[in-house]
């Protein structure tokens, strides 16, 4: 009886993802090629070991979505799996796009993904917000992205180590992470 849920409920899945592919999600990711290279992802490790030794008073440290890209494709994912590969990372309009191939357990086939959030400091701590997720086209509801939401934020509440988070800036290409010690 189990394995024919299953096997009726994957095969609702695969019907739906079949029917929706040619649904286009309606966000607009930019249209910049990021390169990803060893260099950027390099420059990520060394600012990130450097938060140990940062003298007092206030500290800016600028990211560029090559750099982003680069440290999530050559450093995140080799060491540890996720749910999404090969992504590439956008920062636009206040906004963070991500677009990468999400593998869906407990199926092998990969699905175009796309999620755009937002990144704030409230109270010195990183706030996440999803804003929207699509795979294979179809966007997930308002209640998945708003656990998510709160999944994000409780992993990340005590992360940031010996320094405080004063401020995140999404400019055109390149985030801003304001810190003090």
């Amino acid at each position: 009886m189990a394995k024919t849920n299953l096997g009726l409920w994957g095969s609702l899945i695969i019907i739906v993802l079949f029917v929706t592919a040619c649904t286009q999600p309606t966000v607009t990711i930019p249209e910049r090629e990021v390169p990803v290279t060893e260099a950027a992802a390099q420059k990520v490790v060394e600012r990130l070991a450097a938060l140990k030794d940062l003298p007092n008073g206030e500290v800016k440290l600028t990211f560029t979505e090559s750099e982003i890209t680069s440290y999530l494709r050559l450093r995140v994912l080799k060491d540890r799996p996720l749910p999404i590969q090969d992504p590439t990372v956008w920062f636009s309009g206040g906004q963070v796009y991500v677009k990468g191939l999400a593998q869906l357990p407990p199926f092998s086939f990969q699905e175009e993904m796309i999620l755009v959030l937002t990144v704030e400091v409230e109270n010195n701590r990183l706030q996440i917000t999803f804003r929207e997720l699509f795979i294979a086209g179809i966007p997930f509801p308002q209640q998945v992205l708003e656990r998510l939401n709160t999944l994000a934020n409780e992993r990340l509440s005590n992360t940031i180590g010996p320094v405080t988070l004063r401020d995140v800036q999404i400019l055109e290409g390149e985030i801003i992470v304001v810190l003090t010690r």
